[in-house]
């Protein structure tokens, strides 16, 4: 799984982390041993397996309403972004989720953690009709400001410095044996706009938690 940076809630592609893979990353960054995922060469996306995928990046934001410490399905969605090679952007595409599965956290640094079932994709994306990019297992968590999340804040225009102390870190497992990345950033509206203070520890408070991208993921 290569993946790479794209800014923030633009198409332009302004940087690709590089020197590391997912197996890298699997075997543990820092004290929590998980990752942030990063590029394995800054190339494109990956190889084609016949379905027209080759050279595509998706990026994965979502909307999470929390209640009473409780993911709440109704009125949660997910956002992606496709890509292709050129940074230009090929489709965006809206699901709403379906079902929110609460799970044991896979490491102390993520404080929430749930599996995903979205309303289906159905050809949704542009003429190119690209197949989903979701895996049939998703999990997505909140946690712990991961250190190579937090070395990219500065390079985030839209956000303001004043939400460094406050935001967390986004989490996601792309299939059921795969790693843990920390891909983007996660907070309520206050922590966006530097207010409020940063989670620290489950349970999460309630709040509607926006998750946006920092690293793109191939498909």
């Amino acid at each position: 799984m290569a993946t790479r940076w794209t800014g923030w809630a633009s198409s332009a592609l302004l940087w690709s982390a590089t020197g590391c893979s997912a197996g890298d990353f699997a075997l543990g960054a820092g004290d929590s041993g998980l990752g942030a995922a990063a590029d394995e060469d800054g190339a494109g996306g990956g190889e084609d397996g016949g379905d027209g995928t080759a050279g595509y990046w998706w990026k994965l934001s979502a909307t999470l309403p929390v209640v009473d410490g409780a993911l709440r399905a109704e009125g949660a969605s997910l956002a992606v972004v496709v890509l292709d090679d050129s940074a230009a952007v090929a489709c965006e595409v809206s699901l709403d989720l379906t079902e929110a599965e609460p799970l044991e956290v896979p490491d102390p640094v993520i404080y929430a953690w749930w599996r995903l079932s979205s309303s289906p994709w159905e050809g949704a994306c542009g003429v190119q009709s690209l197949p989903s990019p979701l895996p049939e297992t998703l999990e997505l968590g909140v946690g712990a400001l991961h250190p190579e999340i937090e070395v990219m804040l500065p390079s985030v225009e839209a956000l303001s410095p004043l939400a460094y102390p406050q935001i967390n870190a986004a989490y996601a497992r792309l299939g059921e044996d795969a790693p843990v990345f920390a891909y983007g950033l996660a907070g309520v509206e206050a922590a966006y706009l530097g207010e409020g203070s940063r989670v620290e520890q489950a349970p999460l408070p309630d709040g509607e938690y926006v998750v946006q991208a920092i690293f793109a993921f191939d498909y």
